[in-house]
This record gives structure tokens, C-alpha cells and sequence, in this order.
């Protein structure tokens, strides 16, 4: 095994705006997620997004807000793509690791709407 370009790294350099670090896949298999946070309810004017970092996972390998202050979000379906407030990246040994890495960084996620 090996060899080639680790591609979850790269993808999720990517999703978060950077040029991907092509480094060498190791036998070491590892699973990646992505989770996308929406505001509470329709028309929320958010005030600020930020994450708790003493209540990340080590799973979480990056997050961030996605909306700025004064702008209006909605969750799905009114608001999709464009209703997103924050992401969260995780990187763990199976896809249940991964799921209750982001289940963590939900609740590590403040979110204040005015």
C-alpha cells in the first residue's frame, strides 16, 4: 500500500481553501469527514460563529466559521449551501470515529444570532 497522494488530505486542504499538500499515502488507513453547521432557525442575523477549541476532538483536524457578522442565514431547506455557518474536518480511524468527532465539534460550536 502507499505510494500515491494522500487524497482525503488533499480534499479536505481544498475544501478549506488551501492548495493541497500531495504527501504520500501511508498503509496507516484513515478515514475523513466534513460536517456542515446551520443556524438554529430561518433568518437568523448571526452575530458570531466560532468553535470552543477546548471542546474539539483530536479528530478534528480543521474548522471554522463560514459566515460572517451581519450576514442573514437560513438552515436547509430554505437555506443549503448558502445557509452554512461553520464546518468541521475530521480525520479518524473508522467512519464512527469520524461521526462522533463532529457530533463533538457540534456542541464545541457557539453561535450567536441577533
Amino acid at each position: 500500500m502507499g505510494g500515491g497522494p494522500d487524497l482525503a488530505l488533499a480534499a479536505a486542504d481544498v475544501a478549506c481553501g488551501r492548495a493541497p499538500r500531495l504527501r504520500a499515502a501511508t498503509s496507516d488507513r484513515r478515514v475523513a469527514a466534513i460536517r456542515f453547521y446551520y443556524p438554529p432557525a430561518d433568518d437568523c442575523v448571526i452575530a458570531d460563529v466560532r468553535f470552543e477549541k477546548s471542546g474539539l476532538p483530536e479528530q478534528v483536524v480543521r474548522c471554522g466559521p463560514l459566515a460572517a457578522a451581519g450576514e442573514v442565514k437560513s438552515p436547509p431547506p430554505r437555506g443549503l449551501m448558502d445557509g452554512r455557518i461553520a464546518y468541521a474536518i475530521a480525520l479518524a480511524p473508522d467512519a464512527a470515529a469520524c461521526r462522533a468527532a463532529l457530533d463533538e465539534a457540534g456542541h464545541a460550536l457557539r453561535v450567536d444570532v441577533s
